[in-house]
């Protein structure tokens, strides 16, 4: 457990540091069976220490993203630390039914114009391997890390199967969001899963990407950002003080969260606006309309703060300015990425496509909150949302896979207070059913 923290403290000071190499070197308990380590550090600390690897790998690719090591060849290896990402590909090569003996053919290949080269010889290709004249096996290319070899075999199992090993893929209407509702000691609980009848499972509580998507129920953009907005506020006077309140106004987050929900499930903004949302973020129409949107909040937000008829440009600093475009584009990559992996009996299932299933019970959850407060949800500095909504939400994006059973009831399902009933939430309930929703 100490070695662990120790590693993701050390991981989360490389993300920000260019000497990577030396926060790598961890200290070690020293033990007199086990051989001595390559040292690191400066001569004087004496300390007992390790090699450490860290790869961040694309599962869709089984390419290397990022690549931490605190030396360039592991335990004096002959090869490159690079080729960790090869077992992504010896895994999907074994399920697709390859052994040891099995044949592989180490054609040229090209990353871009630059040609590829592999250990043995020839370094850069055969032609052909007819009759499997100048093939290798499978063993020999996994024991020599033949680049060619590993090429090519990525080649022949196609990109489907290297996608995953054991991989079922959940779409949309596939994913089919229950909510349940109901009255424990004169509060309001709420719990939610999505049934997978095609897999006769059930996903409990949202997806995990979610999860940064829900910043704004736990506070501004001070705690979005970890900022102390004290610091970040402009020492100007004409600044200052709304600067103070816009880097901590929890309503003007969970404003823009709604907003991009709406826009996003292409239902009317909250002024009655209808701006159509654009599927395909590569086209220069879903820019435009990117642009609209930021621009329709910009106009919002000084009433949402109490400053009804001030500019947002002469409302606060360049600084927080530059701030709150950050998190309206965090916002919305963590809402567009609809993207998620989740692990069930050794098996990964993939669940894409499932904003029209999901995102409607966040828009509820902001819309029961609105009536409940009479508007003070959005209005004040710091919305009414009790902590004990804030911890449990931590917990309802942390998901699990369960096979569909009705005798499981709803104690596997883990309930939030979501406060006082009003008569709203009934017209919000109905506008659920009406999409498809089991309630």
């Amino acid at each position: 457990h100490a070695f662990s923290e120790s590693f993701k403290s050390s991981l989360a000071s490389i993300q920000k540091s260019t000497l990577g190499k030396v926060l790598l070197c961890l200290p070690l308990v020293a033990s007199e069976t086990m051989p001595a380590l390559r040292s690191c550090g400066t001569p004087k600390e004496k300390l007992t220490t390790a090699d450490i690897l860290a790869v961040k790998v694309d599962v869709r690719t089984g390419g290397l993203k990022t690549l931490y090591a605190s030396s360039p060849l592991i335990m004096n290896s002959q090869l490159s630390i690079g080729s960790v990402a090869k077992w992504v590909v010896v895994a999907a090569a074994i399920a697709d039914g390859y052994t040891p003996d099995s044949l592989v053919c180490p054609l040229a290949a090209l990353d871009g114009k630059r040609r590829l080269k592999r250990v043995a010889q020839p370094e850069y290709r055969f032609a052909s391997c007819p009759n499997g004249k100048n093939a290798i096996t499978f063993e020999r290319a996994t024991a020599t890390s033949d680049n060619l070899a590993f090429y090519s075999l990525a080649q022949n199992l196609g990109a489907e199967k290297i996608y995953f090993v054991g991989h079922n893929k959940v779409v949309g209407l596939d994913f089919k969001p229950q909510l349940q509702v109901r009255e424990l000691e004169g509060s309001l609980q709420m719990a939610v899963s999505f049934k997978i009848d095609s897999l006769e499972l059930e996903h409990l509580n949202f997806p995990a990407s979610l999860f940064p998507a829900l910043a704004p129920f736990f506070g501004g953009l001070d705690s979005f950002f970890s900022l102390d907005r004290i610091e970040v506020a402009s020492k100007q006077n004409q600044y200052r003080s709304n600067d103070l309140l816009f880097l901590r106004h929890q309503g003007l987050t969970l404003f823009c969260l709604l907003e991009m929900i709406n826009w996003i499930l292409n239902k009317p903004l909250s002024s009655g606006m209808v701006l159509e949302f654009i599927e395909d973020h590569q086209l220069p129409e879903a820019d435009l309309q990117f642009e609209k949107f930021v621009k329709y909040l910009k106009n919002s937000i000084p009433g949402l703060l109490g400053k009804p008829g001030t500019e947002f440009d002469e409302l606060i600093s360049t600084r927080v300015k530059g701030f709150f475009v950050d998190f309206i584009d965090r916002l919305f990559l963590a809402l567009v990425q609809d993207r998620n992996l989740i692990f069930h009996q050794d098996q990964v299932t993939e669940i894409i496509n499932t904003k029209h299933q999901v995102y409607p019970l966040i828009r509820f959850l902001i819309l029961h909150f609105m009536e409940s407060s009479q508007g003070k949800f959005l209005t004040k500095a710091q919305a009414p949302v009790a902590e004990s909504f804030k911890e449990a939400l931590k917990l309802w994006t942390e998901p699990r896979l369960q096979k569909q059973d009705a005798l499981m009831g709803s104690e596997a399902k883990i309930w939030v207070d979501i406060g006082l009933y009003n008569k709203y939430m009934i017209s919000l309930l109905f506008e659920l059913c009406d999409q498809g929703f089991e309630i």
